[in-house]
């Protein structure tokens, strides 16, 4: 197992975003690490640099947009795109690598963290396997275009955090804590129901479709979530299905009143 991380210099205000990959011959793939940035923040840093085994990939800026609608106010997205080869493992069997972002830091004020919420970093991470039994492979890649999730105080609220395989492999979907490093949960991170007493109040996703239901939020203000996908294929000729890679996402939910 392998383990890439792509570093930045951002000082704050990182509201969330994904890395996804997509193949395009043999070892080479497309990496997109999609960030979304509070747009009264620090402005996207002009690339970003995947460390890996064993070259370096830097993956440029190619476009920092804003966001139409309710959903993107005072949020912009960075999009970052590169190529890397994995190298060529000598024999046959599965080759699992981790490619990861981490960024210092977030944005302040984050509910379900602990304070300052700015000094603590961002992170995602995307498990790649390289499977000559199972095929090339390209990750899922989110499709609903929600930089952040508007839910109104004490109401129930329903967002669709949905994603697409190109390669047909079914799709799971949950919600894992949110982390500030590999394998570190970020500091005092809880999950966004059990922040204020509330025993009739539920944070969950449909597992099949992504669906994320909140009901209901008693306390205004900003949550992070991580929405890990994994993605699943049928071996042949079987009714069997073996787990070939996932993402993860960092979203960020704004409850108002």
């Amino acid at each position: 197992m392998f383990f890439l991380l792509a570093h930045g210099t951002w000082a704050t205000h990182v509201r969330g975003g994904y890395l996804d990959y997509r193949w395009l011959s043999a070892n080479s793939y497309e990496f997109s690490a999609i960030i979304y940035l509070d747009a009264n923040g620090v402005h996207a840093q002009p690339e970003i640099t995947i460390a890996g085994l064993p070259d370096l990939v830097t993956l440029p800026l190619i476009a920092y947009e804003p966001i139409p609608g309710a959903a993107g106010k005072d949020t912009r997205k960075g999009i970052y795109r590169g190529v890397y080869t994995f190298p060529v493992i000598p024999f046959l069997g599965v080759v699992i690598y981790k490619a990861a972002v981490i960024l210092p830091n977030r944005n302040t004020g984050v509910v379900n963290l602990s304070p300052p919420s700015d000094q603590i970093s961002y992170f995602i991470e995307t498990e790649i396997q390289i499977n000559p039994y199972l095929g090339a492979n390209s990750s899922p890649v989110f499709s609903d275009n929600l930089p952040v999730i508007n839910a109104p105080i004490n109401e129930t609220s329903i967002a669709a955090i949905s994603a697409t395989d190109a390669d047909g492999d079914s799709l799971v979907y949950s919600i894992i804590p949110t982390l500030q490093s590999k394998g570190k949960v970020a500091t005092g991170y809880v999950q966004p129901d059990q922040v204020s007493a509330c025993a009739s109040c539920t944070f969950t996703i449909d597992r099949d479709s992504g669906t994320i239901t909140w009901d209901r939020p008693v306390r205004g203000g900003e949550y992070v979530v991580t929405v890990k996908v994994e993605e699943y294929r049928r071996v042949a000729n079987t009714s069997n299905y073996t787990r070939n890679g996932y993402i993860t996402r960092d979203i960020q939910v704004l409850v108002y009143d």
